[in-house]
């Protein structure tokens, strides 16, 4: 089958729509998990210039957390294992 051919065939059946909403929603829960673990204890322990980051930046820095962890190739290797 042609990508051309999957794609549309995702769209038509539905699988593209839930794939992607179904990664958005996981990728907020992340974020949600992400703040709830950086607990004020951890803030303090953290440099200036971090603290800083997470502040200026928001829910972009934890995406970027995340997004940098799914670059690994361990990351999806240990995707297979659950």
């Amino acid at each position: 089958m042609k990508y051309d051919d999957w794609y549309e065939e995702g769209i038509r059946n539905g699988y593209l729509k839930n794939y992607t909403l179904s990664t958005l929603k996981r990728l907020f829960e992340n974020i949600e998990m992400l703040k709830r673990a950086c607990s004020q204890s951890v803030m303090d322990n953290l440099d200036e210039d971090v603290t800083k980051k997470i502040k200026d930046e928001g829910d972009r820095y934890w995406l970027n957390i995340q997004m940098e962890m799914m670059t690994e190739d361990s990351y999806w290797k240990s995707k297979l294992n659950e």
